[in-house]
């Protein structure tokens, strides 16, 4: 997985997927940009896929560190665990 920012978990943030952080790139979730300083991954996502042809369009989109675990955890950890992500509504 590729990170950027300040590493927040040792078996997760490998030095050797880390990269430079995409500054000015916008999160899919809260479509605010990317600043420096801030903490996030970089994604591979399939935007079209032809079966026919075994072909697929592939895009980079760099996530928001708090972004993208509010869109995997269930918002009753979010509740239980108010610290678990910032609380900085433009970072959610």
């Amino acid at each position: 997985m590729r990170w950027f920012g300040k590493p927040w978990n040792p078996s997760a943030c490998v030095p050797s997927e880390k990269m430079d952080t995409p500054v000015g790139e916008k999160c899919p979730k809260c479509t605010s940009h990317i600043e420096e300083g801030d903490q996030g991954i970089v994604l591979l996502c399939a935007t079209s896929i032809n079966f026919e042809s075994e072909q697929c369009e592939v895009v980079a989109e760099a996530w928001h560190l708090d972004c993208f675990l509010r869109r995997l955890l269930p918002p009753d950890f979010l509740k239980r665990h108010p610290r678990a992500v910032s609380q900085d509504p433009g970072k959610n």
